[in-house]
C-alpha cells in the first residue's frame, strides 16, 4: 500500500498524514485560542510533548513561537 501511495503522491503515507496535521497545527494556531495541548489533540496526537517535537523538526520553532511570530514566519524554511 505504501508503495503505491508514494508512487502516486510522491511521498509516505506518514509524510502525507503529517503535513496534513501541520498544515491544521499551524491553521490553529493562527486562528484560535486554543492551547498546545487542545491542539495536539484535534491535529490527531495523543501526546503534546511528541506534537511540539514534531512541530519544532517541522517548522523549526515551537508552536508557541510560532503563534508569537504568526506574520513573522518564513514558510520557506520550512522542510518539505
Amino acid at each position: 500500500l505504501n508503495s503505491l501511495f508514494k508512487k502516486f503522491y510522491g511521498k509516505s503515507i506518514i509524510r502525507y498524514i503529517t503535513e496534513l496535521r501541520m498544515s491544521q497545527a499551524r491553521k490553529l494556531l493562527r486562528c484560535s485560542t486554543m492551547s498546545t495541548k487542545q491542539i495536539s489533540v484535534a491535529c490527531g496526537y495523543s501526546r503534546s510533548n511528541y506534537f511540539c517535537r514534531i512541530f519544532r523538526k517541522e517548522h523549526g520553532c515551537t508552536p508557541l513561537n510560532f503563534r508569537n511570530k504568526q506574520g513573522e514566519f518564513d514558510y520557506t524554511r520550512a522542510k518539505k
